[in-house]
This record gives C-alpha cells, sequence and structure tokens, in this order.
C-alpha cells in the first residue's frame, strides 16, 4: 500500500523474491503495474486504461541504484 506519482493510491504485494505487481486508480485512469529486481536495478513497467474515453497506454522507467 502507497501512493505513486502524488496522488494515486495503490496496493499490491511480491509474487516473489524479484517481482511485484501493483495497481492503483483515479477517477480517470486504472493503472495496472508490475515491478522487477534486476541486480540494482528496479525496472517499473505500467499500463494505464483510461475510464473517461476509449484507450489505453503504457510506459516504463527503470530506477538505478548507484553505490558510490
Amino acid at each position: 500500500t502507497g501512493v505513486w506519482s502524488g496522488n494515486i493510491n495503490i496496493t499490491g504485494k511480491w509474487t516473489d523474491e524479484n517481482n511485484m505487481n501493483f495497481a492503483g486508480s483515479t477517477s480517470t485512469r486504472a493503472y495496472e503495474s508490475k515491478g522487477t529486481v534486476s541486480g540494482n536495478s528496479l525496472i517499473i513497467t505500467y499500463t494505464a486504461t483510461r475510464l473517461n474515453a476509449s484507450g489505453s497506454y503504457t510506459g516504463g522507467e527503470t530506477l538505478t541504484l548507484n553505490n558510490q
């Protein structure tokens, strides 16, 4: 449970030691996301489905921990 992008309440769970699924919604979008830990990176992909119009879109981000 947490907040994504400042205003989207999400819930999710770890599916194994390296993968998680989480989802959330606003009044106009439903979000389905997957996170994968790979080495020192977290790879996040998502699909956003419009609730007030047709269509959806996808995106992703890789976050990397730099130990210096």
